[in-house]
């Protein structure tokens, strides 16, 4: 298990740390214990892990960054099995041109794309998401039927030069008059449209905008929301940690709405895991409301939280910990019951029962 978190940890970096490698998505490392089973082929003797791609990846928001990422991180290390990674290519594909992602669309299935590379968000970093000699690789969406659409690019890239300019012609006219309330709408406006694109650097700065021309608490609570969302998605680990705690000052927002601060202590769990913080995440896993679900499934579903934090308190807590705070958790254990085989191994775990646990 140290080895596991070894492999699964996160790099936080700001906008200027572009030189530097890009952590990994946030994907479970471990094969999606719930999903896989195993099969023996007759003709190579060899097992093979099955993989029910649509359910896993129908956790997620389907506008999300987050979905995009894990079909991504599945497709690198899918090469393999061709039937899951043409799955991987036809969702990205599917997701793309239905919310206009041109951006993330000319990375995956343009010519730029080179073949055992996995084409990452520019805007994110300028490395690649794995390591260059990762032995591990994706060949080219053309090598598997993939059809690199050009006409469908021209069409979008005019349609959102149209959209870009309405909106820049509103938000002009609402400065003029000075109306805040507006201002603020037209900025959210434009991140959502930067966003939609794949454009998220942009979107974020947006987005961050918003924020000069809020009126009430409500309204900084939502646009801190919406900047922890982009950072986590960008990897952007110290403005998330920063605009949590600008979210926590809203404290009548927090006190009023248990799904807005069951948000803001879900993604300061994935801070504490970027930061190696591993014992310090376990327990923020595990002390998340049992009423948040998939509500924050744009950055994490209810069996991530989970996985997570069953595996991170495998890898830092002691016995006595991990019954109190995971297995006896009123809030905690019910997340268990998502993921059987971890379940199963914390039990045998905390009774040194190690042959079984493995």
């Amino acid at each position: 298990m140290r080895k596991y978190c070894k492999n699964a940890q996160y790099t936080s970096y700001d906008d200027d740390d572009d030189d530097n490698e890009s952590p990994p998505p946030l994907v479970p490392y471990s094969n999606f214990f719930n999903h896989y089973t195993t099969t023996t082929t007759t003709t190579t003797n060899t097992s093979t892990p099955l993989f029910d791609l649509e359910s896993y990846i129908s956790r997620y928001d389907k506008t999300s960054e987050t979905k995009l990422q894990r079909l991504l991180f599945i497709a690198k290390h899918s090469s393999a099995q061709e039937d899951i990674l043409k799955s991987c290519y036809e969702m990205m594909e599917d997701h793309c041109r239905e919310h206009g992602n041109v951006k993330r669309y000319k990375e995956i299935f343009g010519p730029d794309h080179k073949e055992g590379e996995t084409p990452t968000d520019a805007s994110i970093a300028t490395s690649t998401t794995d390591s260059p000699s990762s032995s591990s690789s994706s060949p080219h969406p053309s090598t598997l039927g993939f059809h690199y659409d050009t006409a469908f690019l021209a069409e979008k890239e005019s349609s959102s030069a149209h959209q870009l300019d309405n909106l820049e012609a509103q938000l002009k006219t609402a400065q003029v008059h000075l109306t805040k309330d507006s201002v603020r709408s037209i900025y959210l406006k434009m991140g959502e449209f930067y966003k939609a694109r794949g454009e998220l650097r942009e979107a974020l700065h947006k987005v961050k905008r918003s924020q000069d021309y809020c009126t009430n608490h409500r309204q900084n609570g939502q646009v801190c929301l919406m900047v922890i969302e982009l950072g986590i998605d960008l990897r952007f680990y110290n403005e998330v940690r920063i605009y949590i705690t600008k979210a926590e000052h809203t404290s009548d927002l927090l006190s009023n709405d248990s799904e807005f601060a069951s948000k803001l202590a879900a993604a300061s769990a994935l801070v504490s895991l970027s930061e190696s913080h591993y014992a310090d995440a376990a327990l923020k896993f595990a002390s998340l409301s049992s009423e948040l679900t998939n509500q924050f499934n744009s950055v994490l579903s209810a069996e991530d939280i989970a996985l997570y934090g069953g595996l991170l308190g495998l890898a830092s807590l002691d016995r006595q910990s991990l019954q109190s705070s995971l297995l006896d958790s009123t809030k905690f254990k019910g997340r268990l019951e998502l993921v059987p085989p971890l379940r199963d191994a914390l039990r045998h775990y905390v009774r040194a029962e190690y042959k079984p646990c493995l």
